[in-house]
């Protein structure tokens, strides 16, 4: 179940739909950028509000210290980075004779509206022992992962869906060994999963035992979810730049005043006092952001790697092969095809008449532009 955050408000899909809230929060976001409002106006959401304070504090409703970096807004043809801000275990893995610590596994698949074709997952979080009522921020520096699940350096898809899954189980120890000498060459991206069983990293590819994969593939997840980000799909609302609060069902049915009580600050669940939650509910927070990030440019041909071409891959169980030279063949691949939808949008221009759609047709070229990393592929000035 998806929450958008406004405030000290968590907001359902449906809410945003049926209250009407978009239109009254962006009215008064335009209203603060514009200085027309004082820092005391607010308004009334559900089982919360938004007041300009906390517009200036990042939609925080409990803000520490200075103010946070704020977010830079999404949309066709801008940056768009997904990631990870806090996880929590809730009840589970629940307790036993050794307390209850598990291994546990969190990964991540994002595909466009548009694609057919399932997609990879990747792994983000692995760590070996965690308990019931654990929180998370990102993996320890000691541990293997990373909170990123997605980049694109100029977003072309209206629509993406990501899918996010906790897993616990006995893992054994050659999955640990395998993913951490992955994560070495990963460039702080994740490292993909494929259903063939190869391991996908920035660096290099590598083929997991057949039982390691019936572990992960059989396990029973904790939380499970799949949630829309729509960024310009027509009858939705779209998603703003901003954190989410992701569960595993519906907790208005589980605690009637969990959404009363509790809200993000920070990219944290705390209550009314900035007390953490402590609750059963496992949930993850994730933060939906534009600013641009040059350090995960090569995200999208990793990603692609791992979802075309593992069939292709004739190495044994336990060895490992370069992927460098197939992620800069992918590079100049979508390159190309990106520079082909730009060749026929310039030829489809000179025969327009200045109004809306063009306009429209001419932030796609600028979209697609900004995706092309090599120079000889980028057309004239």
């Amino acid at each position: 179940m998806l929450y958008y955050s406004y405030g000290s408000a968590l907001i359902t899909e449906d809410e945003v739909h049926e209250l009407n809230v978009k239109p009254k929060v962006n009215e008064f976001l335009r209203g603060v950028a514009a200085k027309s409002l004082s820092l005391a106006k607010r308004i009334d959401l559900p089982n919360g509000e938004l007041t300009a304070d906390m517009v200036s504090r990042g939609f925080n409703a409990l803000a520490k210290g200075g103010a946070p970096t704020p977010w830079s807004p999404i949309g066709l043809g801008q940056p768009l980075t997904l990631d990870v801000r806090e996880v929590y275990t809730g009840k589970h893995p629940g307790s036993g004779i050794f307390g209850g610590a598990k291994p546990m596994l969190l990964t991540s698949a994002v595909k466009s509206i548009a694609t057919y074709d399932a997609t990879p997952r990747a792994i983000n979080f692995l760590s070996r022992q965690v308990k019931a009522g654990s929180r998370m921020t990102r993996p320890a520096a000691t541990a293997e992962g990373t909170p990123v699940l997605y980049y694109s350096p100029a977003l072309t898809e209206r629509s993406l869906t990501l899918d996010l899954s906790i897993v616990f189980d006995n893992f054994p120890e050659e999955f640990f060994a395998a993913v951490g000498n992955a994560f070495k060459s990963a460039a702080g991206m994740p490292v993909f999963l494929s259903h063939s069983l190869h391991l996908f990293a920035a660096g290099e590819v590598a083929r997991l035992a057949g039982v390691i994969g019936e572990k992960l593939f059989d396990g029973k997840p904790v939380l499970e979810t799949s949630t829309a980000i729509n960024v310009l799909l027509p009858g939705e609302i779209p998603t703003v730049a901003g954190s989410m609060l992701i569960t595993p069902s519906d907790v208005d049915r589980i605690d009637p005043a969990f959404r009363s009580n509790y809200s993000l600050v920070e990219g944290s669940l705390v209550d009314k006092n900035g007390a953490p939650y402590t609750g059963d509910i496992p949930y993850i927070v994730i933060a939906v952001d534009g600013t641009e990030r040059p350090d995960l440019k090569d995200f999208a041909p990793t990603a692609a790697s791992s979802a075309v071409v593992s069939r292709f891959f004739g190495i044994k169980e336990g060895q490992s092969a370069p992927l460098a030279p197939l992620i800069d063949a992918l590079k100049l691949y979508n390159d190309f095809s990106f520079r082909s939808k730009i060749d026929e949008i310039d030829r489809q221009l000179p025969s327009m008449q200045d109004g809306p759609d063009k306009s429209a047709l001419q932030d796609k070229r600028a979209a697609l532009l900004k995706n092309i990393m090599t120079d000889a592929l980028k057309p004239p000035a």
